[in-house]
């Protein structure tokens, strides 16, 4: 179930709040929300039981392209995802695969 069907009733898909006296632009999309705050931006997905904690090779190579001075010493998603996987095999993190959130990461 999409998050927006479940909380519409409460929260309009999108919309504007203020925090720190800035204008914050939010907006839910299928189990996530993206909240832009000035040109910074956070993306994430809601996974089990609400978490927003959750992390994944694509999400981390896109902070790496926005806070790069240099387009090409960022890594790779196929690189990132080997480095989520020898992570994984020492244990530092996980990947539960439960929806919703089944591609998301969490340190252990």
């Amino acid at each position: 179930m999409r998050v927006y069907k479940r909380c519409s009733r409460k929260v309009p898909q999108e919309g504007v709040f203020a925090i720190n006296g800035k204008r914050a632009f939010y907006y839910f999309h299928g189990i996530g929300c993206r909240i832009s705050i000035g040109k910074e931006e956070i993306d994430f997905d809601y996974g089990i039981n609400g978490r927003i904690d959750g992390f994944d090779p694509w999400r981390i190579s896109l902070f790496l392209r926005d806070k790069s001075d240099d387009p090409l010493s960022t890594f790779s998603q196929g690189e990132i995802q080997n480095c989520f996987d020898l992570l994984e095999e020492k244990g530092v993190i996980q990947k539960p695969a439960r929806f919703p959130g089944w591609h998301l990461y969490y340190f252990k």
